[in-house]
């Protein structure tokens, strides 16, 4: 269900911000920047409030991962560089899983050959976290260590782009009646304002400002839907596809990436490999059920990706189930569409099955056109 409101998107983000201006005020406020188009939505929309409340220095919060695109890079000092932007650009030690290999990776690890060297008179090349270099979220480890407990950081994250992010965005109140929130400690929030926008909303706002972007998104624009143009890091258990295409935008930078990261080679050809089945149901499994849950526990590093896939795939398939009723040639003809698209999402890195997602709007057309079908298989 969709519940509309007397102010569009634009004029209730804008609100929301400045409820947060309101009600932590003397609180540090940052906004969380990744490059991509959603934080760069959520950066002018605080400038704009920032200006409006006579606030001359708006923070800009950048974990640097140091395997990131040269167009990423290229877009960060841009911003950085801007008259009105507090850059807080950490390029410190810290471990996190590799998601090639399994294991860890030592961004920015002390002696070893980087893809790049630090940035020049960046006060946040040394950070060191009390806790360890191995934090449980180190976004908020280097938040905390370099604002104090107490702070407060808005984020660029969309209902649209996942069920996971509409249920947790929606169903439980984060601080006092807001929903659209994390509470990363007892006195640190994160607050996400555009959590009801639309992919079209985020480009109409961009595009019709004017605004500088990453120019990354233009090598996707030529080959991919809307949909499918995220900008994503070469290090996180779902990069396959975004490994895939650095192949192509930046060679050079692919080759320092091989050399920074094990099995970044491997595990693209073992997804082309997969890819190769993905059509069809493998003679060697007995249904879709049996091989999404098969590729999701052999694929997948994170025990919570596993369970969360297997239970959308469980979810959706039998909410198609029970629509097809006793039809079943409908049946088949469902698992199969939507098991294609599953077995894709998990291979391209997509845990929460975003191919799928689109494809239910064509399956659930194709049902409603087959009423008369499932009328007489039900009798």
């Amino acid at each position: 269900m969709v519940f509309y409101s007397d102010k569009n998107v634009y004029e209730a983000a804008k609100e929301r911000i400045h409820y947060i201006y309101d009600e932590f005020d003397g609180y540090p406020i940052v906004v969380g920047f990744s490059g991509g188009k959603d934080s760069t939505t959520v950066l002018h929309l605080t400038h704009e409030v920032a200006k409006e409340r006579g606030i001359a220095k708006v923070p800009v919060f950048f974990l640097d991962q140091e395997v990131e695109t040269p167009h990423t890079i290229d877009y960060m000092r841009q911003v950085m560089a801007l008259p009105w932007v507090d850059p807080i650009w950490v390029q410190s030690f810290y471990v996190k899983p590799n998601g090639s290999s399994g294991g860890d990776f030592n961004v920015w690890g002390p002696g070893e050959e980087w893809c790049r060297e630090k940035e020049p008179n960046n006060p946040y090349t040394d950070v060191v976290l009390k806790g360890g270099p191995k934090p449980k979220n180190e976004y908020w480890a280097f938040l905390n260590e370099i604002l104090g407990p107490k702070n407060i950081c808005l984020a660029g994250v969309r209902i649209q782009e996942s069920l996971t992010r509409r249920a947790g965005l929606l169903n439980e109140k984060k601080y006092k009646d807001i929903t659209w929130a994390k509470k990363n400690n007892s006195l640190s929030y994160t607050f996400y304002p555009i959590y009801d926008w639309g992919l079209h909303d985020v480009w109409y706002y961009i595009f019709s400002n004017r605004f500088p972007y990453n120019k990354v998104y233009n090598y996707y624009f030529s080959h991919k839907s809307l949909a499918m143009c995220r900008v994503g890091s070469y290090v996180h258990p779902r990069c396959v596809e975004s490994l895939m295409e650095i192949r192509e935008i930046s060679p050079e930078f692919y080759k320092k990436a091989l050399k920074r990261m094990a099995n970044i080679n491997s595990t693209i050809q073992s997804h082309d490999m997969i890819h190769e089945f993905i059509g069809e149901l493998p003679k060697y499994f007995s249904s879709w059920d049996e091989y999404v849950c098969y590729l999701a526990d052999n694929i997948i590093y994170n025990e919570k990706d596993i369970n969360d896939v297997k239970k959308h795939w469980n979810y959706v398939m039998n909410k198609y189930r029970k629509f097809c009723g006793k039809w079943k040639e409908g049946i088949d003809t469902v698992e199969r569409r939507l098991g294609v698209y599953a077995v894709s999402s998990i291979v391209d890195g997509s845990y929460d099955l975003v191919k799928m997602q689109q494809e239910e709007n064509r399956v659930f057309r194709y049902i409603k056109e087959h009423g008369r079908e499932i009328e007489e298989a039900n009798r």
